[in-house]
């Protein structure tokens, strides 16, 4: 009876041994890099091109954006893959909490909120990799109003890289609110992001709808930036612009940073993702 037992002790360790975690999906692996990089747990990664609250890391330049930012944590992200499931297009809620240094009194506490769009690629050695991204702290209308002319970007210079058509597309579109619409994806992952905390819009219907609602006329103020992603299933453009009630072309501009994500389908671009921010002098 005793070599019965020993026998089905040792069965249930094989058997045990046997059964494999389950592989964790892209997306699973996109949100554990980014948490681990902003609460400052992983390695930092420096992006192509990005906008952050208080700058401008244009491509090609000698300074770059870098994702860990301490206390931060994203929240409510969806992911998009594309076809190749090597690249992929991110919306996420980010949480600013304080740290426990100190008194302590703000220690795990939500002390800010930023909005997120990025554009990852899938490195061979080292995984899922954020190249191009918008991280930006959300400004409410009366803030935006108390901070006036110190809203304005810092101007840069236009740089396409191999995304011409893209950015044709983006420039010729962003001035007419439903042509910009009618660029925007059926994808359920499709996102929207405005410069205030409630401006999240997820949902390709929901986003020209949104966009047709918001009925804003933009323009370029200076330079435009784009790129491809690796796989060149994605694209991206970035710009300063300025905002006006399609209504009222002759009231005054908002300007905002922009950062919009597209897709390719077919011969055709489909936008992704469009992020706004507004800049605020350090």
């Amino acid at each position: 009876m005793k070599a019965a037992i020993a026998i089905l002790v040792v069965l249930g360790a094989v058997a045990h041994a046997d059964k494999a975690k389950p592989t964790p999906t892209p997306e699973a692996l996109i949100v554990e890099m980014m948490e681990e990089a902003m609460t400052n747990r992983g390695p930092s990664h420096e992006s192509r091109f990005a906008f952050d609250t208080w700058h401008t890391f244009e491509l090609g330049g000698k300074d770059t954006g870098n994702l860990r930012w301490g206390n931060a944590e994203p929240k409510n992200t969806v992911v998009g893959l594309t076809a190749t499931g090597t690249e992929a297009f991110v919306a996420t809620d980010v949480n600013e909490f304080g740290d426990c240094g100190g008194d302590g009194g703000s220690c795990g506490k939500t002390i800010g909120w930023m909005h997120g769009a990025l554009l990852f690629e899938k490195d061979a050695d080292s995984g899922w990799l954020p190249r191009v991204w918008h991280l930006s702290e959300v400004v409410s209308a009366k803030e935006q109003k108390r901070l006036g002319d110190n809203i304005v970007p810092p101007p840069f210079a236009r740089n396409v890289d191999g995304a011409e058509d893209v950015a044709k597309l983006f420039e010729s579109t962003i001035g007419d609110p439903k042509a910009f619409a009618k660029t925007v994806s059926d994808r359920k992952e499709v996102a929207l992001f405005g410069s205030e905390r409630a401006d999240r819009v997820v949902g390709g219907a929901k986003v020209r709808a949104k966009l047709a609602a918001w009925n804003l006329a933009l323009t370029v103020r200076d330079g435009v930036q784009a790129g491809l992603s690796t796989g060149k299933t994605l694209a991206w453009v970035a710009a300063n612009v300025d905002a006006r009630s399609a209504s009222t072309p002759k009231a005054k501009a908002t300007p905002y940073r922009m950062l919009a994500i597209y897709e390719r389908s077919g011969d055709a671009w489909k936008l992704v993702s469009v992020s706004f921010s507004i800049f605020t002098r350090s």
